[in-house]
């Protein structure tokens, strides 16, 4: 009977540490917080072509964001708009941390986010197993129904390239790119940069629109075989010496 118990209780525990074991997490990048007072850009009205600024991130990386009209040339003033940073409500825009983009029905227009600062464990990431933006909506604009995103990890080895499409949506939905599908070569525990292009120069639609409210990074979980195999070990050395206390009793 003590051994009955005993097994019950420990088989509970492996359970729960295999449940553990399989979550998935989620490293952000980019919650698009910062600035912490956001800032609205408006192309060629306000802000010269293409709109250029840097920040730094609460995690220590730096952002340099770059938004370019690429038709017509030169713009007009209301080729492209958005936010970027943490909007406040009653702005006109979903308020919260945010970066968007707008385009208007006769512009064409690439947006750039470019991360560059990792390091010790940030820049890991061979346990990676996709990177995801989390757009709050997405319109391709003109005669299209999908939107290209193209994603690099440059490494210090190589830059590792993925290009796919975003399909339009008007409610929250998550692009993940699988490291899987990314080519080129390169070291994925030392990677140095990230970029992240919207509607870029191959292949760019006309009046495409977005929001997007974080980049973020899926890891591996650790493969629950090798925990439980781990666990078995004291558990069978423990289960021999309760038979060998039972059995002189």
């Amino acid at each position: 009977m003590p051994t009955r118990r005993l097994f019950t209780c420990l088989a509970a525990a492996v359970a729960a540490i295999g449940l553990t074991q399989t979550a998935r997490a989620d490293f952000v990048i980019d919650n698009f917080a910062a600035p912490s007072q956001a800032y609205n850009y408006a192309i060629a009205k306000i802000d010269a072509n293409p709109y250029v600024r840097t920040d730094t991130l609460a995690n220590g990386l730096t952002r340099d964001l770059n938004v370019n009209v690429l038709s017509p040339s030169p713009s007009n003033n209301f080729s492209a708009s958005g936010w970027i940073g943490d909007v406040q409500p009653g702005q006109n825009t979903p308020s919260g941390s945010i970066f968007s983009m707008d385009s208007d029905n006769s512009s064409t227009v690439m947006s750039s986010l470019n991360y560059s600062g990792f390091s010790g464990l940030l820049s890991n990431f061979s346990m990676a197993s996709a990177i995801n933006l989390a757009f709050l909506n997405l319109d391709s604009g003109n005669n299209a129904i999908t939107t290209p995103v193209t994603i690099n990890l440059i490494t210090g080895a190589g830059t590792l390239s993925y290009t796919g499409y975003a399909a339009d949506s008007n409610t929250p939905f998550t692009f993940s790119a699988n490291i899987g599908d990314f080519i080129g070569s390169g070291d994925l525990s030392n990677v140095t940069g990230l970029d992240v292009i919207v509607n870029g120069s191959t292949g760019s639609r006309q009046a495409a629109d977005f929001v997007m409210d974080d980049i973020s990074v899926s890891t591996v979980p650790a493969p629950p075989a090798v925990v439980l195999g781990l666990m078995a070990m004291p558990v069978v050395g423990l289960y021999r010496r309760l038979r060998r206390s039972e059995a002189a009793v």
